[in-house]
Order: structure tokens, then sequence, then C-alpha cells
């Protein structure tokens, strides 16, 4: 099998936050160009895959969610809403919105002014659902181990873009851009077949329709893997990524 790139691992301090994660799904989209665009700012360029843009919602519950030093953490469930996008050549993803399970959501969207929501989790096998600001839903069954993923020319390509992206950007309300790194094992994942399909933010921002969003590109599925995010966020007041 195709291996993806590996993210470098940066030595974790007591800025990083850790977290193991499971009942992990990658739901991607293939859409038209102009429906991103709108959505990510000028200087980051929209990773293309036969002529379409790529966007995933990527859910996930933690079981240890907390600052690497803390022996302790909290279980919530989350949703990162990421465009895949390459920024002076590197890749990367640009995150439009997260939902996540805990009342100090208000810690990165007031503090750092990350565009991040409250909403309500519950997790059962096959299936997870979310009510709040930006609802979402999703059955479906994990299949395979996978083989192929449709457009790229090879399955390490693949997975590299989709599941590999380490660093991340968002925009803050005063419009400057933030960006932070992530570190996690590579994935070992399953294709899954995709029942139910319901993301209210993806409809609400007429990226992906209702009625379009069983349309997927792709379901990938993760039973578990350990994630490490470096923190804080750092603006780029230039054009240069800043080290974080």
């Amino acid at each position: 099998m195709s291996r993806c790139a590996l993210i470098p691992r940066p030595d974790p301090d007591w800025k990083t936050v850790s977290s193991r994660l499971t009942d992990l799904t990658v739901v991607t989209w293939a859409v038209e160009p102009a429906r991103l665009r709108p959505h990510v700012p000028d200087g980051f360029t929209l990773e293309l895959l036969d002529g379409s843009a790529l966007i995933s919602a990527v859910t996930f519950y933690n079981t240890t969610f907390r600052p690497y030093w803390l022996p302790i953490g909290l279980s919530l469930g989350q949703t990162n809403y990421r465009v895949y996008v390459q920024r002076q050549g590197r890749r990367g993803v640009f995150f439009i919105g997260t939902t996540i399970d805990t009342a100090f959501v208000g810690v990165p969207r007031y503090l750092w002014q990350m565009p991040w929501r409250r909403a309500r989790y519950r997790f059962s096998p096959g299936a997870v659902e979310a009510t709040g600001e930006w609802p979402m839903s999703l059955r479906y069954v994990v299949g395979e181990p996978v083989g192929a993923l449709p457009g790229f020319s090879t399955l390490g390509d693949g997975l590299t873009i989709l599941t590999q992206p380490w660093e991340g950007y968002y925009q803050g309300d005063d419009q400057k851009i933030g960006r932070y790194t992530i570190w996690h094992a590579p994935y070992a994942p399953r294709t899954a077949t995709a029942l139910e399909v319901r993301y209210g933010l993806l409809d609400a921002l007429d990226i992906v329709p209702l009625a379009a969003q069983g349309q997927v590109h792709s379901v990938l599925a993760e039973a578990e893997t350990l994630y490490h995010v470096h923190l804080p966020p750092r603006w780029l007041s230039d054009g240069t990524p800043r080290t974080v």
C-alpha cells in the first residue's frame, strides 16, 4: 500500500494540547472552486483535483483533550470544517468553522478569534449527531482498508492531502490570518459508506447544499489516533508564515 508523507513531530511543550481521538471520520466533497473562493482569503490557492476544490468535515470524539502536561482531560465531540489549500507552495488547510461540545469554546473563540461554536454531540456505533448553531448528523458503515481514492494518482498522494495537513489557518474577526500546527501519526483508515449526511454549516454557506451532501468524494474512518496541537496561534502580519 502506498504510504502518505510523514508529519514532522515537534517536541511538545507546556503550550501543546494533546488528545486521543476515536470514532474519527473524514467526509470529503469535491466542489466547484467558485463555491469555496468567497470563504478563503486571497493569498491561498485552492487544492484542485480534476478541476474541483476539496472540503472535508472531520468529526471525532476527544477522549483526553488536555494540556500536554496534565494527567487528565476532557471527553467531548468535535467537527472541523477544512478546505485544502496551498500558501507559498506549502500545503495546509483553511478552517471555515469548528464545533465542539464544551463550555470552554469561548477560550479559542474570543482569545484567538477562532471560528468555533458550541454544539451538543451524541455518538453511537456508526453514527454521530450534533445540535446547535451548526448541526450535523452522519450515519455510516465502515468497510475495508482504503485501497484507492478517486482522482488521485496514488493512494499515498490522496492520504497525504486529505489526512496529513499539519499547517492550519483561519481568519479572525478583524480579517487577520491565524496559523497553528498539529502533529499526528499517519492514519490507517478504512473506507466507509455514508448512509445519511447532513451538515448545516455547509448548507448555510452554500458550499454543499443539503440535497447534494450525499454525493461525497470519499468517507474515511479511523478508529483511534493521537493528536498534538501546538498553540497559541500566531497572526500572519506579513507574507511569511511564522514558526509556531
